[in-house]
């Protein structure tokens, strides 16, 4: 188990991530958003609300939970600039924050 709170569980099957969230709409945001990057993502391999599975990316992890980072300066800063794609870019045609969680997300981070 990845992550899980009230409104959503992620876990780890092998290969495979399993999201499971309570909010639907956040779930299809979420895959038509991974459908649109500027980045890879991780190819959906079923999307049947309200669960989601996704593979596992190529590479190794940069760091595993509660255990000091063994990754280069240069593969943070590979990983940054991939997130800096990401929220530089436009969100998908018709897509919305699904969530109220997530307008707080972002404005707490600002």
């Amino acid at each position: 188990m990845f992550v899980a709170h009230r409104e959503r569980a992620t876990l780890s099957v092998g290969d495979v991530f399993v999201k499971v969230d309570s909010d639907r709409a956040r779930l299809q945001h979420e895959v038509t958003s991974m459908r649109h990057a500027p980045v890879p993502t991780a190819e959906v391999l079923r999307h049947a609300p309200p669960a989601l599975a996704l593979a596992r990316l190529p590479g190794a992890p940069l760091a595993r939970l509660g255990r000091p980072s063994a990754s280069s300066s240069a593969a943070w800063k590979a990983t940054g600039a991939a997130v800096r794609l990401l929220h530089d870019a436009p969100p998908p045609d018709g897509a919305r924050f699904a969530s109220v969680w997530a307008v707080r997300f972002v404005r707490a981070i600002r």
